[in-house]
Formats: structure tokens, sequence, C-alpha cells
């Protein structure tokens, strides 16, 4: 499928102004020329040189929406050559959060409602999309390419993926893993609870980087090259020289997803890691998180009660999940290692599931998107 790109300059973000640099070049259609080339064939283009049906990208900073401001509003930046093709149909306007949700905001889609009614458009000539499975508005649709891309080739806060002449009888050192880069508030919560719990690395293994907490090496890759790289892995470590893994050494994951709250619903490539790495996993994620990963075709838990996923309120939802850490926690490690033995057909089914079509959805995905786009 071949995609037209077009930009107003090349060497500035689509948009651009002085007030607006935290616009990105990149989005999805880098990401699709990545991951997705056999499938598409994406072509950027200078507008003022394009006769031919384009996309014209507008890609947001992360889960940034100045966009929509009314001090940094975009539409004070189009060119009437932009806006022309918009008028005539020869092109589409194209917002995109490829890595964050965009969370909606009633005052700032009413601007964006306004534009489209001044410049004569309709919302046929814009589409939105980003990472937010929560969001349900017009001309708003929601990709996971991280379910693609999850595979590292850093000890990027432990991960890599544990071949398939992996020992599922071995007895581990601990009983949960957690790990988490970044301090948001509901990860900060849970290291506190560990903390206040007096947990030992046998009973959770846990990093907490922005305080400079990581997993001892004696279970995790050395940073042995720059310390500067703590929180981001480190590219010149040669993982085959290394078998530790900290899925191998512990039974189940708690997973910090980087939203809680429930204004977005994000999977990102935090729980795949457990996936591909035969794990159960607590997931706190925003409402509904284990419900989503489920309509995608994985599997959960019948040991762990699951049953925080519906709980609205996030202080209480947290607080759920401390109490079935706390439980499990109680049970002696031979319990924990009988159950996890005894759901080793559910871990081999995940991660089946991933290869066979968690690294191929999002492309499909797409394929239906643009087929659609302009029908």
């Amino acid at each position: 499928m071949r995609l037209l790109v077009g930009h107003q300059d090349f060497n500035i973000p689509n948009g651009y102004n002085s007030h607006c640099d935290w616009l990105k070049f990149d989005g999805i259609y880098e990401k699709l020329s990545e991951i997705a080339k056999d499938e598409f064939e994406v072509v950027d283009v200078n507008v003022n040189e394009c006769n031919d049906f384009y996309f014209f990208p507008i890609n947001a900073n992360n889960r940034e929406t100045k966009i929509f401001s009314e001090e940094y509003f975009f539409g004070k930046y189009l060119s009437d050559k932009v806006l022309d093709d918009l008028k005539n149909d020869r092109c589409i306007l194209h917002f995109n959060w490829i890595d964050e949700p965009y969370v909606f905001n009633k005052e700032e889609i009413n601007r964006l409602e306004d534009f489209l009614f001044i410049q004569n458009l309709s919302w046929g000539s814009i589409i939105l999309t980003s990472n937010n499975f929560n969001l349900k508005m017009k001309r708003h649709e929601s990709f996971n390419f991280f379910e693609n891309s999850i595979e590292c080739n850093t000890h990027y806060l432990g991960f890599k993926m544990i071949g398939e002449n992996f020992d599922f009888n071995e007895i581990r050192h601990s009983k949960f893993l957690s790990m988490a880069r970044s301090g948001h508030n509901h990860r900060k919560s849970l290291v506190d609870f560990y903390e206040k719990e007096n947990y030992t690395d046998e009973e959770i293994l846990y990093s907490a980087l922005w305080m400079n907490k990581r997993i001892d090496d004696r279970f995790h890759w050395p940073n042995v090259h720059n310390e500067s790289e703590l929180n981001h892995g480190d590219s010149e470590i040669n993982l085959s020289q290394y078998e530790q893994n900290p899925y191998q050494n512990s039974y189940i994951s708690i997973i910090t997803e980087t939203n809680f709250d429930n204004n977005a619903l994000q999977v990102t490539d935090k729980v795949f890691q457990p996936i591909v790495n035969f794990h159960p996993f607590i997931y706190v994620s925003s409402r509904g998180g284990l419900k989503l990963l489920k309509s995608m075709g994985y599997k959960t838990f019948n040991f762990i009660d699951e049953s925080y996923d519906d709980i609205e309120d996030e202080t209480e939802r947290l607080n759920f999940i401390k109490s079935e850490i706390k439980r499990l926690i109680k049970l002696k490690k031979s319990e924990i290692h009988n159950t996890y033995y005894q759901i080793v057909d559910v871990l081999r089914y995940n991660r089946k599931h991933w290869l066979n079509v968690g690294r191929y959805r999002v492309i499909k995905q797409m394929e239906v998107f643009y087929q659609n786009i302009r029908n």
C-alpha cells in the first residue's frame, strides 16, 4: 500500500512556529517504514509539489496536547496549499500520538471544531490516532505499536527473551519481580509499600530507578559501561555473554503501566515482556487493562484475584492490588512454585500467541485502517 506523506518543510515539523518546537518529526509513518516496509510504501512529498492525495501528519510529543491549546494552536500555521487541499479532498489532516495516549479535552476539541467550521471543513477531513483504548470520539483510532516492538538488544530494565528450552521446574530466588524507571505516583506508592513491609529480595526483586535502585547483579546484567545510561540500558553490552535475566529468577511480575488513572487506557511493552518470558502478572494499569489484554487474545491467571481490574476508584484499586500482593507473598515459595508449574500451559499459550499474532496485529489493523480511510 502506497502512502504519500506531505510536509510543508522537510526541515521542521508540520505546523511549526517559534512556539511549537515540541512537535515531533517522527510518528506513525516513520514507524510503518520501520516495521511494515513490505506492506506499506511511505513516500515523503513536498505539499507544494504534490497534486495527488496525501496524508498531512502532525505528531504530538508524547501526551502533549498543546496542539489544540489556544496559545499554540496548529491551525494558525497551516499553509494555504494544505488548507486548499483539505477543502478539495486532496489530503487528510492526521494528528498522531504514537507512543502515548491522547487524553480528551472538551475545550480543546471545541477549538478544533471551530477551526473546521471557519475553514468550511468537516470531521471527515481529519483523523486522530493514539495509544488510548479508553477514548471514544469522532475519527479517533487506537493502535498499540508496543506489542510489535518489545524485543531489546540492551539490558534495558532486565529485558530479553528467555529461550524455548527454559526449565519451568527450576526453583527460583524470588516470588515477585517489579521493575520501574520513572517515578509515577502509583509506582512510588508501591515501592513505599514494599519498603514499609520490609520485603526482602526473596520476596520481591524490585527496581526504582528514580531512586537509583536497581536489581542486584546476581539476577540482572550489571551496568558495565556508562552509569549515565542507568535509566535506558546499555546498547554495548553483549547479552549472549550474560545468563542473568530477572524473569528466570522470579515467578510473578508486578507490571506498573505508564498510566493508572482512568482518563487513558494504554497498553505498552511493559506487559508483553513478562508474556514472552513465561511470567504470570498483576497488571497495575487503568481500569479495564486486563479486559483489554483478554480482548487481544491473551489469557490471565485464576490464582490471582483479578477483580481489581473492575475497580473504578484509583486509590481503592491500588490498595486492592497491594492486598493481593501481600496475600501471595505470605504463601510459601513451594506453594508459589507449584502454582506456577500448574499454569505452564497458559504461559506457553501467551508467548505463542504473541509470536504468531501479537507481533503482526498492528500491521494488519493499519492495513484495514488505510483501506477504509477514504470510504
